[in-house]
């Protein structure tokens, strides 16, 4: 069981955590998000004038602009990585203009 009661996890925050619990490994039968909110303005990972930037699993082209300072675009890095592998991309064919 996992308790997360009253975070400001956000929509972004809820996203992640669901997908880890789709995941085959994951051994939670429970979730408690009783009372989980936004955050404060600004919480939220913001790019490109507020829009907020999401990985798709089914379609995960397209450009991305990551901060790895932040927690949520470090996770979208390394599930980017894992796409990459996943269909066997060498890193320099999935990944360009890179700076």
């Amino acid at each position: 069981r996992l308790y997360l009661r009253n975070n400001p996890l956000g929509i972004m925050g809820l996203r992640s955590i669901l997908r880890l619990l789709c995941r085959e490994e994951s051994h939670l039968s429970r979730l408690d998000i009783e009372g989980c909110h936004g955050g404060k303005s600004g919480d939220e990972v913001v790019f490109n004038k507020g829009a907020q930037q999401a990985f798709s699993f089914t379609n995960p082209g397209g450009k991305y602009i990551l901060d790895l300072s932040i927690p949520y675009d470090r996770s979208l890095c390394r599930m980017l990585y894992e796409t990459a592998e996943r269909f066997s991309l060498k890193h320099s064919q999935a990944f360009v203009n890179i700076s």
